[in-house]
């Protein structure tokens, strides 16, 4: 019985290797931004572009507003070009990397790109554009969010989290010396 049970083991963990391996690379990217007021009732944005795939690249970014938006003193950062509020008011922005040893790698995060508006730009969509360097190309959407300030928890809940898991180490240890007995 013990000896099925590691083979049963054996064959599952071999499976998950198999299935793991065998995965394809899924595109993935991730557009926070952090929206600040700045004087005259304008809005300034700071944009951070991270590639969340597994392989690819990502080489360009499309980010498309709810409405028209003024675009005012837009930056391009990481040695990209495009459409980056070269038209105003725009329906979009557009950027892609120019060249491909500036496209984002798996897991990395390129910042610097900016803009100024003279209304918030609320929901924003994005495309997110991929490379895997062989010619396989592949895209992504998803919607831009805002960086938000990291919660901490409150000291009661840490408080009552210890204690209950200070009460299961007791329970765990008083079972044990029981069983032993």
């Amino acid at each position: 019985m013990i000896a099925n049970k590691k083979y049963l083991m054996v064959f599952i963990t071999i499976c998950f290797c198999v299935i793991t391996h065998s995965a394809h690379a899924a595109p993935g990217a991730s557009i926070m931004f952090n929206e600040t007021a700045v004087s005259g009732g304008y809005w300034k944005y700071d944009f951070t572009f991270r590639n969340t795939s597994s392989e690819e690249y990502l080489y360009g970014v499309r980010l498309e507003f709810s409405g028209l938006t003024d675009v005012i003193s837009p930056v391009l950062g990481g040695s990209w070009e495009g459409m980056w509020g070269n038209l105003s008011p725009a329906l979009f922005l557009e950027a892609h990397s120019s060249n491909s040893a500036f496209d984002i790698a798996s897991g990395n995060t390129v910042t610097g790109f900016s803009i100024t508006s003279s209304s918030q730009i609320g929901d924003t969509a994005f495309t997110a554009f991929f490379d895997d360097h062989n010619g396989n190309r592949s895209y992504t959407t998803g919607a831009a969010a805002m960086n938000t300030s990291p919660v901490a928890p409150e000291p009661v809940s840490t408080v009552l989290f210890l204690a209950g898991g200070a009460v299961m180490a007791i329970r765990f240890r008083l079972k044990r010396k029981i069983q032993l007995a």
